[in-house]
């Protein structure tokens, strides 16, 4: 279970660490739309607890108590233009492959170097 690491890795601007386990993905045959859709989730999740000034984040935003674990040891690294802007390109990416606009070899480097550009 690569993806997770990698996401995590992702979400917490480990950049070097995110390239390698990437190419593990590659290696063990993960899918692109399933990096994508994972990463994306994991993004909206952090964007949800990163924002939320409320007294009740479980029932506001429907997160349960586990990804509201994760997202709290991944708040802070990214900005919430920042995680809108990732979250973007991320839809941009999944859209493009399924319409064949974008070769999926390259949709989640384009995505990695468009964050960290």
């Amino acid at each position: 279970d690569r993806i997770f690491d990698f996401v995590d890795a992702v979400l917490k601007c480990k950049s070097k660490l995110a390239f390698n386990l990437y190419n593990e993905c590659v290696e063990y045959g993960e899918n692109t739309l399933a990096l994508l859709s994972v990463l994306y989730n994991n993004s909206k999740q952090l964007l949800q607890y990163q924002s939320y000034e409320g007294n009740n984040l479980e029932k506001a935003t429907g997160l349960t108590a586990f990804q509201i674990k994760l997202a709290k040891g991944r708040c802070g690294y990214y900005s919430n233009d920042a995680l809108i802007y990732l979250m973007s390109i991320l839809r941009h990416c999944e859209q493009g492959i399924k319409k064949g606009q974008i070769e999926e070899s390259i949709a989640i480097c384009y995505v990695l170097t468009a964050i960290w550009a």
